[in-house]
């Protein structure tokens, strides 16, 4: 053991100022050496405050949350935001779709209601012949978008079987869109109520013009309109054809007006039994044939006027 002496009053009085300092090192130099892997206690307290109040777990944010807790709550934030938007758009879909059924309502009261109030019972409504207020359905509309410029209540018609053959001229594109023109509507005072009545014109031959072009691209529009709606039946299809194949020879000998004539009205014939009847549409009875097509009905050959206009000149 190294035994320390006491150095006196006067073996300090000469020492220099920075001796004590240098017995500190000595001192500090028969100190217990700190050991090669330090014990947590002595790292800990050798180390900085932030440091040490680190945790050696799992990484951490400056609020105390590991990495999975901020991504399990980023996820619910993302999912409560998803929630919110979908009730906003079934919120925008509920609105809109009481918005219609009101609209809807309304005009129904209004065909109901409007038009009577005033006297204008007779006033034909945008839907033609149909009951007032009444709807067109999906199949009628999916069918209308099949041909252009065909009105829809033209297709509902033909649907329910109540299309007027002289209204065949309406489902050429050309015309179909101008047919519902104030001035196709006759006026006129009843004379019982003093109420102001319409009535809408019919149709008539004048309609097709003086060849047969218009009723036959209105009559294949229309048998394309009765396949698309009645896929079910098709050997009316075929019937149908065959019908507008003998309307193609008339023409070729009889005069066009002759013509038309028998086939609008046999065509109407057809539509107060049913325009799915096969047998109507192959076998026009003769007693037909002979009354609208006779020999008076004869076509002109080279130029000349019909066997009727040339009986009676002198």
């Amino acid at each position: 053991m190294v035994s320390r002496r006491n150095p006196s009053r006067s073996q300090t009085a000469g020492r220099s100022p920075h001796a004590d300092d240098d017995d500190d090192v000595v001192r500090d130099s028969h100190s217990p050496e700190p050991p090669s892997h330090p014990s947590p206690s002595y790292s800990n307290a050798r180390r900085p405050a932030a440091l040490a109040a680190r945790p050696t777990g799992a990484s951490t944010n400056n609020k105390g949350l590991s990495n999975a807790q901020m991504f399990a709550l980023r996820k619910q934030a993302e999912a409560a935001t998803l929630r919110n938007q979908i009730d906003q758009a079934e919120h925008a879909h509920e609105l809109r779709r009481l918005k219609k059924a009101k609209a809807e309502a309304e005009l129904a009261a209004i065909n109901r209601g409007s038009l009577g109030a005033t006297g204008l019972n007779n006033l034909p409504d945008a839907l033609g012949n149909l009951e007032q207020g009444e709807l067109y359905s999906l199949q009628v509309l999916s069918v209308t978008t099949l041909f252009p410029g065909v009105q829809t209540k033209e297709v509902h018609l033909v649907l329910h079987g109540k299309f007027d053959a002289y209204n065949l001229h309406k489902l050429r594109p050309a015309i179909g869109g101008n047919d519902d023109e104030p001035l196709r509507h006759l006026m006129s005072i009843d004379s019982s109520s003093n109420r102001l009545v319409f009535a809408k014109a019919r149709a008539s031959t004048k309609d097709f013009g003086n060849d047969p072009t218009i009723w036959m691209q209105s009559f294949i529009i229309y048998v394309q309109i009765v396949a698309a709606l009645f896929t079910d039946h098709p050997r009316v299809i075929s019937a149908m054809l065959h019908f507008y194949s003998r309307v193609q020879q008339w023409t070729a000998i009889y005069s066009w007006s002759a013509v038309l004539k028998l086939a609008l009205n046999w065509h109407t014939n057809v539509m107060s039994t049913s325009q799915l009847a096969v047998d109507s549409w192959r076998n026009i009875p003769l007693e037909w044939i002979d009354y609208y097509l006779s020999t008076n009905t004869l076509a002109s050959r080279q130029g000349l006027p019909n066997q009727r206009t040339w009986s009676k000149l002198p």
